[in-house]
């Protein structure tokens, strides 16, 4: 489940498939230690093969283009740089546009929390989140227990077999 950042009551902020679909993709946009540097991105190989299959584009604030406190912004490709025209026509007929994301706070992985995490706004709210990727086994101690799958170890196990 994923909850509004401080949030002490099981109230879930993702309620549909759709918004569970596109905040995890917002997660995998967001939260890595990827920079742009002269146009070519740079940082860890496994974030950015994560990155680059969102198909969003990074923005870093070199130039203080955005506030001062933005350290880069996410968001997905413009129309015009979409080649894929059925991928555009079904984003048209579903209204599926998602906003900026704007990367405040990075805390870079430590390999002793086994985590790594951002702080983000989406830059059409005021409302911060936190996103953070890890091990599941760290994730799962992070995570409020009754939002944890009664199979979760099951699934754990059958990825681990498969080394993913």
């Amino acid at each position: 489940m994923l909850y509004n950042a401080g949030d002490t009551s099981p109230s879930i902020l993702i309620h549909t498939k759709k918004d569970r679909s596109q905040i995890i993709i917002e997660i995998m946009a967001s939260c890595h230690s990827l920079t742009s540097v002269n146009g070519k991105m740079i940082g860890d190989a496994l974030d950015k093969k994560m990155f680059e299959w969102t198909g969003w584009i990074l923005e870093d604030n070199n130039e203080n283009k955005f506030d001062q406190l933005i350290l880069s912004i996410v968001k997905p490709k413009l129309i015009s740089e979409t080649k894929n025209f059925e991928e555009v026509q079904e984003n048209v007929q579903n209204n599926n546009f998602p906003n900026e994301i704007a990367v405040i706070r990075r805390f870079d992985f430590s390999s002793k929390l086994q985590r790594m995490s951002v702080i983000v706004r989406n830059l059409t709210d005021s409302k911060f989140r936190l996103h953070v990727k890890g091990s599941p086994e760290v994730i799962r101690e992070l995570s409020k227990p009754e939002s944890i799958p009664e199979n979760y170890h099951f699934v754990l196990n059958d990825y681990a077999k498969v080394n993913f």
